[in-house]
């Protein structure tokens, strides 16, 4: 393998190649969203927040690289777009773009600028966007209702409760919530199949279009939108569209659950 920033990292740290190319396309990402959803103290997020949050070695580089940066490029604005385009196709890079679809911008102009670089055919871009943005709204209305379905039905579920005689915790809903917030139990992986089950029997009865339109926005249905040039019927896969709404909506829900049954029994965990 000829030697990258990426395989170097990777020998140096002893983790494999994919790993650490997912952790610094990952670490990229939220490096951006961060700055531009930054709304403390002055707003300067690199100052004020950037710098307790990395290491001091990935701090003191990251600086000496942006002074490098402002000392190499005249950089203006529009100048990413121009190395997008070179780079690679709308195609290529539109699936980041809608990647920040739901980013909570502080400031509401920066949309017109550096935050979303732009792509060639900006009129037929926006009519994509409001399309996609439809299907979205669609999708995710489904997937608040399946796992809407699927929570009421771990609440109502107070037998096999495996926390003990003197927990506060009141159905399997609680025990789920808990373990998501705090510390999985050995029973962890059969909630997680339970929960799988429930969600698999309710996308089997969804509308194919329906199915499609969730499939849609999962990653598998991403690289099939945006990597199929031809655009050849797509394959549903109904497994991706139950590890989206097990990830996105369920345990998502679970992690930010919260009651004073759920409390008192972390409370208790962690003392």
């Amino acid at each position: 393998m000829t030697l990258t920033i990426t395989s170097e990292v990777a020998d140096n740290i002893g983790l494999d190649y994919d790993t650490v190319k997912a952790v610094i396309a990952e670490f990229a990402l939220q490096l951006h969203r961060y700055a531009l959803e930054y709304r403390s103290g002055n707003g300067d997020f690199i100052g004020e927040n950037l710098w307790c949050q990395v290491e001091k070695k990935a701090f003191y580089h990251l600086l000496g690289f942006l002074d490098y940066f402002a000392y190499r490029y005249d950089w203006e604005r529009g100048d990413a777009s121009e190395y997008l385009m070179r780079l690679g196709s709308d195609a290529d890079w539109m699936p980041f773009d809608r990647q920040m679809e739901d980013w909570q911008l502080a400031d509401s102009n920066i949309k017109a600028s550096c935050a979303h670089p732009r792509l060639r055919g900006t009129s037929g871009q926006e009519e994509f966007k409001y399309r996609d943005k439809i299907i979205k709204e669609i999708a995710q209305d489904h997937c608040r209702k399946i796992s809407g379905k699927v929570i009421r039905k771990f609440k109502k579920m107070k037998e096999g409760m495996q926390s003990g005689d003197d927990t506060p915790l009141k159905n399997i809903w609680d025990e789920i919530c808990v373990q998501v917030q705090g510390e999985e139990s050995v029973f962890y992986d059969i909630y997680q199949y339970m929960i799988r089950s429930s969600i698999q029997y309710e996308v089997e009865n969804l509308k194919d279009e329906i199915k499609q339109a969730i499939w849609l926005q999962t990653d598998r249905g991403f690289e099939w939108e945006y990597g199929d040039e031809s655009h050849a019927e797509a394959t549903c896969c109904e497994e991706d569209i139950t590890d989206h709404i097990f990830y996105k909506f369920v345990l998502s829900a679970a992690g930010d659950w919260t009651n004073k049954r759920i409390e008192k029994f972390l409370e208790r965990e962690f003392d």
